[in-house]
């Protein structure tokens, strides 16, 4: 990725939420009606006819296609890792983006059986290359060791949510019409215990787990 000032990724980040709209209820209100005016009992699907209803008010269009599914997978390494604290070298989150890339992964395989597309996407593999079939977003070669340092810079953290965004847009583009977010990255699961211990102030052995393996 080009880089940028902080001041420039601040003021287009800025000018992205400044953009972004409250779900629009008329619409939602409609595709209420419209469901409603099918023949079945009324608020029988649920939760289903909710997330409808969502998505239309989120869309601005009473007319939900769902035809046009993806999963986007978000690739990345994490510095914490040289702390041993994985069962997996950090050259395994090359290996899951490479196999994702060509369409042979666990995800890929589940993601085919609902006629889902998966986006791998490196916004930060500690690699020099970028997999074949994966998005080259990177902002860096991996974060930094949080332990001993701060993982990411300002400018590195507004780039990479700027890739995201930027990733979105294509997808829209591209006609899609569902996305889910995903990622992956070893150590990734170290970095959001300490992430949602410093958010929930409290202890990490309270939300921390055994880990993989």
């Amino acid at each position: 990725m080009a880089e940028q000032s902080l001041e420039q990724l601040e003021q287009e980040f800025h000018q992205i939420v400044s953009g972004i709209h409250p779900a629009d209820v008329v619409t939602k209100g409609n595709a209420q009606k419209k469901w409603n005016s099918i023949a079945k009992p009324l608020h029988s699907l649920g939760k289903l006819e909710d997330h409808i209803m969502q998505i239309a008010a989120l869309t601005g269009d009473t007319d939900v296609n769902l035809n046009r599914k993806a999963l986007i997978v978000m690739c990345a390494d994490n510095g914490i890792v040289e702390e041993g604290i994985s069962q997996s070298g950090q050259e395994v989150t090359y290996q899951v983006a490479e196999s994702m890339g060509k369409r042979k992964s666990s995800v890929c395989l589940m993601a085919a059986q609902a006629n889902a597309k998966v986006i791998p996407i490196d916004v930060g593999i500690a690699a020099e290359e970028t997999p074949e079939g994966v998005w080259n977003k990177k902002v860096s070669r991996g974060t930094k060791n949080f332990l001993k340092q701060p993982a990411m810079t300002e400018e590195e953290a507004l780039a990479a949510i700027e890739a995201g965004i930027d990733s979105v847009k294509k997808c829209k583009e591209d006609g899609v019409t569902l996305l889910a977010t995903g990622e992956m990255g070893i150590g990734n699961t170290t970095t959001s215990s300490a992430v949602a211990a410093a958010l929930l102030n409290c202890e990490t052995a309270a939300i921390t787990g055994k880990g993989a393996g």
